[in-house]
């Protein structure tokens, strides 16, 4: 498991980076105002103006913001817990932004600030296993 960069020895041992990484781009940036409804069925609402990054990815692609698995389906304690959501960030230039909002199928909304570019590269956190088989693979 160590050549897929996780710790079989725990947190102890040696550092160890990941072999594989999510990558998308923006594909729009948004003012918006505060109040504004932000992501798949205007759940969010941003308190003060913000700055909205779309990027190309969603829970079709493998990106799921809410808990998943046979765990979450087996009561319905489980499955109101399926519904909160996990706080996620995705790096985009180096810097960490909060996702905000649902992910939908194809899109997921970011808070970024000015720094943040349409076609800038962003690597978002997802579980290899997760990932959907129509997203492409390149071996580096």
């Amino acid at each position: 498991t160590a050549l897929y960069g996780q710790k079989p020895w725990g947190s102890a041992g040696p550092p160890v980076r990941s072999g594989w990484r999510l990558v998308t781009r923006v594909v729009a940036v948004h003012e918006r105002a505060g109040g504004s409804a932000v992501g798949y069925g205007s759940e969010f609402r941003l308190r003060d103006r913000g700055r909205i990054a779309v990027l190309a990815i969603g829970t079709a692609d493998g990106f799921e913001t809410a808990p998943v698995g046979p765990f979450y389906r087996a009561n319905p304690l489980r499955a109101f817990l399926k519904g909160r959501r996990r706080k996620v960030s995705v790096e985009i230039g180096g810097r960490s932004f909060p996702v905000v909002g649902r992910v939908s199928m194809q899109l997921t909304t970011v808070l970024v600030d000015e720094s943040v570019r349409v076609g800038d590269e962003a690597t978002v956190p997802a579980l290899r296993l997760m990932v959907g088989p129509h997203v492409p693979r390149v071996a580096v």
